[in-house]
């Protein structure tokens, strides 16, 4: 009977399954803003394709432009909101400083990280 795995190897495996996307991506950022400030018009985007689809979802303050950290607060709703509400409960969160300062980043106490808050902790 095989051993289940403990919940901190998980953790740490969904972690660096999470680096090894987002490390690459973050350098293909980079390639794509052209004119190095820090966001990507849609002109831009169609150099990635996986923002350039999404593009209107992940603009949400409706600028006409999408920053790395609105393509990051999507790329992990995407990867961890099991439930698809559009925020991370404790239980969903797969990041370990996250989990480790949940509440501090919860600031209505509603118990969910949603994508204000999410934001407000990609920047810390």
């Amino acid at each position: 009977m095989a051993r289940p795995i403990p919940s901190k190897v998980k953790a740490v495996l969904a972690l660096i399954v999470l680096l090894m996307f987002m490390i690459p991506w973050a350098m293909d950022f980079r390639r794509a803003d052209r004119n190095n400030d820090g966001t990507l018009d849609r002109e831009e985007a169609r150099l990635r394709p996986e923002v350039y689809k999404k593009f209107d979802v992940m603009d949400k303050n409706r600028d006409g432009r999408v920053h790395q950290t609105e393509i990051f607060v999507h790329k992990i709703l995407d990867s961890q909101d099991v439930n698809d509400d559009a925020k991370l409960s404790r239980d969903e969160v797969k990041n370990r400083r996250l989990t480790k300062r949940f509440g501090e980043y919860d600031i209505d106490g509603d118990g969910f990280l949603d994508e204000s808050e999410l934001a407000l902790a990609l920047d810390h």
